[in-house]
């Protein structure tokens, strides 16, 4: 999935996505962006059937498509996280092993 499927805006160094009730903008970086997506589409196919019993409640569609995307941002973060405190841990071995 990319950019395309989207109602994207880029602007500012930030991408817009547009809903028909949801928006949200969004400061990832291209792969980062390009995680979400996936994440966001393997989600929905999960929950296609629930979806489509509801697909009269927009609503209720959108506020799903919220929380995933709000699963999803959190999951970037923690994966940065993870990065910066396996670098710091390297980082602290090199020091113990330059000790020893």
């Amino acid at each position: 999935m990319n950019l395309e499927l989207f109602n994207t805006n880029k602007t500012r160094g930030k991408i817009t996505i547009k809903g028909i009730n949801y928006e949200f903008e969004t400061d990832l970086t291209p792969e980062e962006f390009e995680y979400l997506s996936n994440y966001i589409s393997e989600k929905i196919k999960e929950q296609e059937d629930r979806m489509m019993f509801m697909r009269n409640n927009v609503e209720f569609v959108s506020v799903l498509i919220a929380v995933i995307y709000e699963i999803a941002r959190e999951l970037i973060l923690l994966r940065k996280e993870q990065s910066e405190l396996e670098e710091k841990l390297e980082k602290i071995y090199k020091r113990i092993e330059a000790c020893i």
